[in-house]
């Protein structure tokens, strides 16, 4: 074989051998710019996490429920997330500069008159009555016995005939020798009257 074709051939494979190797080279560098990215954006997420905190707002805000806030959020930032506070809400209670933590439940109360005039409303013996307030059962007609809660003109009427049989009650505890007043009657106006 010639020295021309010898040498031909030597470059040619060289050649072939250098772009192999290039591809190759190639090849294999280019995932591992990616992968590096990947692992950016999964410690972007991370980071992302920790900056932030979920708490639960209930009570009297328009939206209770889970939020997301950003670390180092206050309550009133909460609440304003949650809609704001319903307007029988007591702001005045909580300490609106509160910075909050991840897993905090925060309870916005009412306001105590707005508790006080529901409770009222279901358990109607736990209103408190002033002395002037109170019906007398010694002085009382139907229409003021009627006016207690769970008394109606049957019963009104039996505490007056009580009354006229066997004289002025001495306390408050005689009513429930009254034929129909039960121990759960009693309980709901004890608090409303008076035998003085």
């Amino acid at each position: 074989m010639k020295k021309e074709h010898l040498l031909t051939l030597a470059v040619l494979v060289t050649t072939i051998a250098w772009l192999t190797g290039a591809y190759y080279f190639i090849s294999f560098k280019q995932p591992v710019p990616a992968m590096q990215f990947d692992l950016k954006e999964e410690k972007l997420s991370q980071s992302e996490a920790t900056n932030q905190i979920t708490v639960h707002l209930a009570g009297a805000v328009k939206k209770p429920g889970v939020y997301r806030l950003p670390t180092g959020s206050r309550l009133v930032s909460a609440i304003d997330t949650a809609g704001g506070a319903c307007e029988n809400s007591d702001l005045n209670a909580l300490n609106l500069a509160k910075v909050l933590a991840d897993g905090e439940k925060v309870l916005v109360p009412a306001s105590a008159v707005e508790t006080k005039a529901k409770t009222v409303a279901e358990h109607p013996s736990a209103r408190t009555f002033s002395p002037s307030e109170k019906i007398n059962l010694n002085t009382a007609d139907s229409s003021e016995l009627e006016g207690l809660p769970g008394i109606g003109p049957a019963l009104a009427r039996r505490i007056l005939e009580y009354r006229q049989k066997n004289g002025p009650f001495a306390e408050v505890n005689d009513l429930r020798k009254v034929a129909g007043i039960g121990e759960k009657k009693f309980e709901k106006i004890k608090e409303a009257i008076c035998c003085y």
